[in-house]
């Protein structure tokens, strides 16, 4: 039987899309299906309200533009409104020196890969392996086939060795579907994260990899 795989996008998928899928397509999801995988195709998106970063305009149809079998929107006001919430309870300086709008940034991050494990969980399927994916980057080569069928034999998660800086690097994820529900569900331990000393991105990872007991790559 044909092992199944879900690849899943998430972040604000209008803003970089429509510049690198095609890329993606060719680097990752053909690929996969050259090998014998049956891929699904999972995408999130934190809606913006005014369309625009960084005074760059987004046309918010690309997110069309990634041909899914599922998909989950939010809207981003309603995710800062809920990490302000937070703020009053807990410190939510995310990363050592960096500024207000990367701190704030950070957490949306975080956020909209929580979004992904809340498909995983809800979805009927159980897929041998899940790839998550940030929208923003473009792959300069072809997924490592290897990692997807060791990350099945191996019951471990795969993760970019580029700038891991004493942990793991976020965005890009090769591992089990139980497993990958936990990484990209972090969001859920946040007051935990916080108190970690130094934090950064991939200090948070790890931290979250250490709890679970999960094998990483």
């Amino acid at each position: 039987m044909r092992k199944k795989v879900a690849v899943c996008f998430f972040g604000i998928v209008p803003r970089s899309i429509k510049y690198n899928y095609s890329k993606i397509t060719d680097r990752i999801i053909k690929p996969l299906e050259d090998s014998g995988y049956v891929c699904d195709i999972f995408k999130t998106n934190l809606e913006l309200q005014k369309n625009e970063i960084d005074g760059v305009k987004i046309n918010p149809k690309d997110f069309d533009i990634i041909k899914s079998d599922y998909s989950l929107l939010e809207k981003q006001h309603d995710v800062d409104f809920m990490i302000k919430k937070l703020s009053k309870k807990i410190n939510i300086n995310y990363c050592t020196n960096v500024n207000n709008i990367n701190n704030w940034n950070s957490f949306r991050c975080m956020y909209s890969e929580n979004m992904i494990s809340k498909m995983l969980k809800k979805s009927k399927k159980k897929y041998d392996c899940v790839i998550v994916y940030s929208a923003d980057y473009y792959p300069l080569n072809d997924i490592n086939i290897e990692h997807v069928s060791k990350s099945i034999s191996d019951k471990c998660v795969y993760f970019s060795p580029i700038h891991r800086a004493g942990g793991h690097t976020d965005g890009f994820y090769i591992g089990p579907h139980d497993l990958i529900i936990k990484i990209t569900g972090r969001f859920s331990i946040i007051e935990e994260l916080m108190s970690l000393k130094p934090k950064s991105h991939e200090n948070i990872l790890k931290f979250a990899c250490d709890k679970y007991d999960i094998k990483c790559e």
